[in-house]
């Protein structure tokens, strides 16, 4: 039994290999919700801070300027951060903005990075689709807001913003301007994150497989759900 790592794995291997038998779950990554937690203010101040976290390969970029333009506004109402180098971006666009700061891949710890801004922004090449996106949900467990291509809504929920390219600006500038719905879509993305990736989460995924610890009693609502046998074979692709 194959276990993908996401929907987006099962889709392409349900396109590649239609044969390959899959479980009815997936495997997905988790993340210690407390660790990552950082505290953040109701409203953002000016400029907001918007950036990314990737490594600085050309799949992991938009091909054209205008899409890293629009999705990394390049005006003055937003200061961008961008960890993992930006020699991609940089031959794309001629030069970096000046309301860039650029960071090493791995020059910060992550969360520490993430502390450094309010917004999530990740788009890449459009011939490339993540299998998963561990760099967003630890922008999201440290209570960023993420936007995000559509296709990601099948692993993430609500706990991201989807938008085009061309609508990044405003659906940042919506949520800069009106803290009710910033309060709303924090919360909505808490409560996505203890839902699937939480350790909690995955405690509630193992004892649905192999029931709980040894010396323990099932209750007879939870017996019929676990298995007496089965080989899980782990799908990153």
């Amino acid at each position: 039994t194959g276990v993908p790592l996401s929907d987006i794995v099962r889709a392409s291997l349900g396109k590649h290999h239609p044969d390959l038998f899959l479980a009815p779950f997936n495997w997905t990554n988790i993340i210690d919700l407390d660790e990552w937690r950082i505290p953040r203010p109701d409203r953002w101040e000016r400029p907001i801070r918007v950036g990314r976290h990737s490594r600085d390969s050309p799949a992991k970029w938009p091909t054209d300027a205008a899409t890293i333009h629009a999705t990394l506004p390049a005006d003055d109402e937003f200061a961008v951060h961008v960890m993992g180098g930006a020699r991609t971006p940089e031959m794309i666009l001629g030069g970096l903005p000046s309301n860039w700061t650029t960071y090493r891949f791995g020059e910060l710890p992550p969360r520490t990075f993430l502390e450094r801004i309010d917004v999530f922004s990740y788009f890449h090449h459009p011939n490339w689709e993540e299998a998963f996106g561990r760099s967003i949900l630890e922008a999201l467990a440290t209570g960023a807001i993420a936007v995000l291509p559509e296709y990601f809504r099948s692993t993430f929920g609500d706990a991201a913003v989807y938008a085009d390219p061309a609508q990044v600006r405003d659906r940042i500038l919506d949520l800069a301007d009106d803290p009710d719905k910033l309060a709303t879509q924090r919360a909505a993305a808490a409560a996505v994150l203890r839902d699937r990736f939480s350790h909690a989460s995955h405690v509630t995924r193992l004892k649905s497989l192999i029931g709980p610890p040894r010396g323990t009693s099932v209750p007879q609502s939870d017996a019929a759900i676990v298995p007496t046998s089965m080989h899980l074979s782990l799908i990153h692709i």
